[in-house]
């Protein structure tokens, strides 16, 4: 991406904007502070670079001449840095931690990444994207007995270091170590076009390889140089598929990772990316059962604790806590809109500190920090979901929630396959108008009274859609409101607070609303007419309590009354 940029193909993406920030003849030939770099006294580090030159990845020179003829050219030399990522684990009630290296060319210091161009933005698939595509091939074959699903992950050995860099680059791929230079031959972990010639390339790889098999047989997704196959059909097909696969992948030239292979045969469950799997094969309705790995949860939950200590949050501590909260986003949907509130001030400078710019106001991440926090408390350890074929082809139960508010109360109804079964209504409270800072009694609080009618109705008939298989219709005349459900999401302080908790609640449940669909105010005539009824003491038994001026409408009559919970500040979950 400096001298040559790769065509586009369409495969991923393009950026809008393909002209470097600098102008490579402009770049020094190398940064001198003095200081011996921190590879150069780490003996792992120096340990790396031998095996890296053995294998001829890179190449050693005596001196930055001898480099320079053989670049035939002036060589821009970038500091070695060692990366140390450690991991925490939660063992026997210990958190323990385990500490990786990694070698990185700092490219961004020596200007190398300002003047190169980055074509295409990569699409990474997510934890979902595989689960769907396995329920899909689960659809098309189910009337095949006996042919459940395989799952094999085998890893791309060293992927970056799979391809050459081109001959006039690399010159621009170098280090000193000690009184040693080294020059890549192979694309750089940390340069700027090395995803997306890692991308692209392994995309046709997979593509080339998955051609020998059947479409139907077979499902394959690859997370830069993690691919995840799945297999359907009878144990020999399963067989030969895969020895077809892995074999032309081998073919091409490229190595795979043996020793660290996982089968589904052979292991109940797998891990890949951030989640492990792990395949039900339940008669006729199969599925997979998706976790999230608990050394992520782990991560994610000391990160918060220890930025909720200060009222500052480094930067880098910030951008670690994104890339984690990013991982469990792939399973949550509803974790996104709170992760993209992590992001938004690393790359915002209006939150940061003035006296330390490599700081942000821990009130930026506030938000975010504490819905995670709650979330992590209600989820206990670990997080896992189930994903049957029942549910994917909506075979559950059709259950319905209609919900309105007045001014003055809320209501709602339960609708399960087309009966019916419960109702609710209630009054607004002098303690909803001091959470959510909205009056009752006039328009301008509607936006956030349908939203709580909305909330306290999945709250009230949690029961019914939190761990079972069914199709959830969520209706009402507010279209404010349902977007507010379908986002997560809200502008405003009452409407804030209340997606936040819909959001919390959501995220804990197996299964979401899959419908939101709008109601005309003028036909929404049962619900209205329950959030205009008098209010209703949550003792009584009475299912009539209606005024003599209101009466309940006769559909209802057959249906049980249930009343909302009293919502005091240990109601709200996230405030």
């Amino acid at each position: 991406g400096i001298k040559q940029v790769p065509a586009p193909r369409g495969i991923f993406p393009e950026y809008a904007d393909k002209d470097p920030s600098a102008d490579f003849t402009t770049l020094a030939s190398e940064l001198i502070d003095g200081k011996k770099s921190k590879a150069a006294r780490d003996k792992d580090a120096q340990d790396e670079v031998d095996k890296m030159v053995r294998r001829r990845w890179i190449r050693k020179f005596s001196s930055k001449f001898a480099a320079k003829r053989y670049l035939k050219g002036k060589v821009v030399l970038s500091e070695l840095i060692v990366i140390a990522k450690t991991k925490r684990q939660l063992r026997e009630g210990r958190v323990i931690s385990k500490t990786k290296k990694r070698l990185i060319l700092n490219l961004k210091k020596s200007g190398v990444t300002a003047v190169a161009v980055k074509g295409e933005r990569p699409e990474l698939p997510r934890v979902l994207d595989v689960i769907f595509a396995n329920l899909e091939m689960l659809r098309r074959r189910r009337q095949e007995r006996g042919k459940g699903l395989r799952h094999v992950i085998l890893d791309f050995s060293n992927a970056f270091f799979q391809f050459p860099t081109r001959a006039d680059e690399r010159r621009f791929f170098a280090t000193r170590l000690g009184k040693s230079v080294l020059v890549w031959l192979r694309t750089a972990q940390g340069s700027r076009g090395a995803p997306l010639i890692c991308g692209r390339a392994l995309a046709l790889v997979m593509r080339l390889a998955a051609s020998t098999v059947s479409p139907d047989a077979m499902t394959s997704s690859c997370y830069v140089d993690d691919p995840l196959s799945t297999f359907i059909g009878s144990q020999e097909e399963q067989d030969n598929n895969i020895a077809k696969f892995v074999g032309c992948i081998l073919a091409m030239g490229f190595e795979l990772s043996f020793p660290k292979a996982q089968d589904s045969d052979t292991e109940q469950v797998v891990t890949w990316t951030s989640a492990r799997l792990e395949l039900l094969q339940d008669g006729d309705d199969p599925g997979i059962k998706v976790s999230i790995k608990e050394d992520i949860l782990t991560e994610v939950g000391e990160d918060i604790k220890e930025m909720m200590k200060g009222n500052t949050v480094g930067v880098d501590k910030l951008r670690t806590l994104a890339g984690r909260a990013t991982c469990i986003s792939s399973l949550l949907h509803v974790w996104r809109p709170f992760v993209s509130m992590l992001w938004g001030p690393i790359y915002n400078t209006r939150s940061r500190c003035p006296f330390d710019p490599l700081k942000v106001w821990r009130t930026a991440v506030d938000v975010p920090l504490r819905w995670m926090n709650a979330f992590l408390i209600g989820a206990a350890g670990s997080l896992s979901r189930i994903y049957r074929l029942s549910s994917y082809l909506q075979e559950g139960d059709r259950v319905t929630i209609v919900t309105d508010a007045s001014p003055l109360g809320i209501g709602a109804f339960l609708i399960i396959n087309g009966i019916i079964k419960e109702y609710a209504f209630g009054p607004l409270t002098k303690r909803d108008e001091d959470i959510l800072r909205v009056k009752r009694g006039g328009s301008e609080g509607q936006q956030a009274w349908e939203g709580l009618a909305i909330l306290a109705a999945l709250r009230l008939w949690s029961w019914v859609w939190r761990d079972r298989r069914i199709s959830l219709a969520v209706r009402s005349d507010s279209v404010s409101a349902l977007v507010m459900l379908v986002k997560m999401k809200a502008d405003g302080f009452g409407v804030g607070i209340i997606s936040r908790e819909i959001a919390l609640d959501v995220a804990e449940s197996l299964y979401e609303p899959n419908i939101c669909s709008h109601i005309p105010g003028t036909t929404n005539i049962i619900a209205d007419t329950l959030s205009r009824m008098p209010g209703v003491d949550s003792s009584s038994s009475s299912t009539s309590s209606g005024s003599s001026f209101t009466p309940l409408p006769s559909s209802l009559r057959q249906s049980q009354q249930r009343f909302f919970q009293e919502r005091g500040y240990s109601w709200w979950r996230a405030l």
